[in-house]
């Protein structure tokens, strides 16, 4: 259980010293939903306005999924280029339970993320 607090202490840590770069990939999360939104106005009426709560929701876990995915990857993949993988591979903690924590909290962080990209959607589209 310290492992999963630890992580989640590190995220938080990682989220306030890189603060343009978290808020900016949020907004353009939204921006890329809102360019799906107003050019499918553009093309054709009426169309979307009856599926426009399913179009939101699935846009929303199809970028959690997408970031989910992504930030696990590319952790491991900034980890192995700055020598941090084999440290971890000699930790005591086994290297399954250490990175099924760090899925963990990926998982939970990218809910959050879509929790307030959805919010945001639904406020600007009045759904």
């Amino acid at each position: 259980m310290t492992t999963l607090k630890a992580e989640f202490q590190r995220e938080l840590i990682i989220y306030r010293r890189y603060l343009f770069s978290s808020i900016s990939d949020l907004v353009l999360t939204i921006l890329m939903f809102m360019g799906i939104f107003w050019g499918s106005n553009l093309i054709s009426t009426g169309i979307i306005g009856s599926s426009l709560s399913a179009l939101i929701i699935g846009f929303t876990l199809w970028t959690t999924i997408q970031n989910t995915c992504s930030m696990l990857g590319n952790g491991v993949m900034n980890n192995a280029k700055s020598g941090v993988l084999q440290q971890l591979y000699l930790m005591p903690l086994s290297s399954k339970k250490l990175f099924f924590n760090k899925s963990i909290v990926n998982i939970i962080v990218s809910l959050v993320q879509s929790i307030v990209v959805c919010l945001v959607l639904m406020l600007l589209t009045g759904q």
